[in-house]
């Protein structure tokens, strides 16, 4: 899934990036969990992080953040539960950047909070028409039962 910052210019991007603090991370050291709730988002410095979702004990692996990538930064911007969680792969530094210190940017940057705010909408866009499109391949969710009632060739 494509970031919300993608869009932006690198001076853009930089202007988020200078809001963080340094924060390390030793290997398989736990960064977030699945379900927990979005103070920050991060910048990958060095190192690597695995972002996965917990499915029965299972990690299912989403990607691999390394040295000049982002995450987290759509549930800080909604201020929505984490859908994924995050472990430093490796020794680790990141960027630490903060809601509070993100919005606050956001009001001060109307471009970047609009490009922002656009990308997110047309997800969303996307999303409702994907759901819409799998609803009607399923019927709206009944199951269609087909009877041999009328076909004797069918019967036993």
């Amino acid at each position: 899934m494509a970031s919300v910052f993608l869009d932006l210019l690198d001076s853009e991007v930089e202007k988020i990036r200078r809001l963080g603090t340094q924060v390390k991370f030793g290997s398989e050291e736990q960064i977030f969990q699945e379900g927990d709730g979005a103070d920050f988002m991060y910048f990958v410095d060095w190192g690597r992080v695995s972002l996965y979702i917990d499915k029965f004990n299972t990690k299912v692996p989403i990607r691999t953040a390394s040295q000049g990538d982002w995450f987290g930064e759509l549930a800080v911007y909604n201020g929505s539960r984490r859908t994924a969680a995050a472990m430093a792969a490796e020794p680790t530094g990141l960027l630490r950047v903060s809601k509070q210190d993100f919005h606050a940017m956001l009001g001060e940057e109307p471009a970047i909070e609009k490009k922002i705010r656009e990308i997110v909408n047309s997800r969303n866009e996307n999303l409702v028409l994907e759901e819409k499109m799998v609803n009607m391949d399923s019927f709206h969710g009944k199951d269609m039962h087909i009877g041999i009632k009328g076909d004797p060739s069918l019967r036993e």
